[in-house]
């Protein structure tokens, strides 16, 4: 080859387009649900962050995976949006009661380039409806609060780090998971107030407590309390004679 191929060559080359690879978007995170969220419908909407995208490609398509399985086999639901979506309600048939179930996301942006799936999550749907067998029952009293006689449960076994072995006791609070004990607080102030955040949750409750006490549709206040009245789990213990008095013990810690 000489001098003038070379020229050629450089010259064919300099007009060749060049090729650009686009950058896939940024990775959703999982909003609603909330972590480990209980009592939620079968037809849950689930909610991820706002797409982006590193070179501002704009949103083309998105793609939701639920399982029964946190390794998403078997699939319960595979669906792709037909448009740029954020969020989506899951239609009926899809999920059962009373059933955990795993979720992510991912976004695709116009050019076909996917972001990484979200990280998982989970939630768990409401229980079927349990009927007394002698029939309903006449309310007591009058129903109160924001949503008058919403009662809201919790639970999760990840509350206590006892293992059922150790001398310790599965109620004292070094066995407590506090990072657990919090969330399943949140979730049960969402759920009485049908708020979709804490904050929102707990300025609603003093709303109602403040119109329900004669001082108007009034928030929280810089200074102001509320109180939480805890359920007590009582323990008997008996070392010994049972009838005797002096080893006789009633722990009344609260549960976590």
């Amino acid at each position: 080859m000489n001098l003038r191929h070379l020229l050629y060559a450089a010259i064919a080359a300099s007009a060749l387009p060049a090729i650009v690879f686009a950058a896939a978007p940024n990775r959703p995170v999982n909003k609603r649900p909330i972590y480990n969220g209980v009592g939620q419908s079968n037809n849950v909407t689930l909610i991820a962050t706002v797409y982006s995208d590193p070179d501002g490609s704009p949103h083309r398509t998105s793609r939701w995976q639920i399982s029964t399985s946190s390794s998403f086999s078997p699939l319960a639901w595979d669906e792709f949006t037909a448009t740029a979506k954020t969020n989506i309600t899951v239609p009926e048939g899809v999920l059962t009661n009373c059933t955990r179930y795993y979720w992510h996301v991912q976004y695709e942006d116009n050019t076909g380039a996917w972001s990484p799936w979200s990280t998982t999550t989970f939630f768990q749907t409401i229980d079927l409806p349990w009927i007394a067998p002698e029939g309903s029952t006449n309310p007591m009293g009058v129903a109160r609060g924001i949503f008058p006689g919403r009662v809201a449960w919790a639970r999760t076994s990840d509350a206590t780090l006892w293992n059922g072995v150790t001398t310790s006791y599965w109620l004292q609070s070094f066995n407590n998971y506090q990072p657990a004990v919090d969330l399943i607080l949140s979730n049960v102030l969402l759920a009485l107030t049908g708020q979709a955040t804490c904050t929102g949750a707990w300025d609603a409750l003093f709303r109602s407590f403040n119109e329900t006490n004669g001082r108007g549709l009034a928030g929280y206040v810089a200074g102001e309390k509320i109180a939480i009245k805890a359920n007590y789990v009582g323990c008997h213990n008996w070392e010994g004679n049972p009838q005797s008095l002096y080893n006789y013990h009633h722990d009344a810690m609260t549960s976590p």
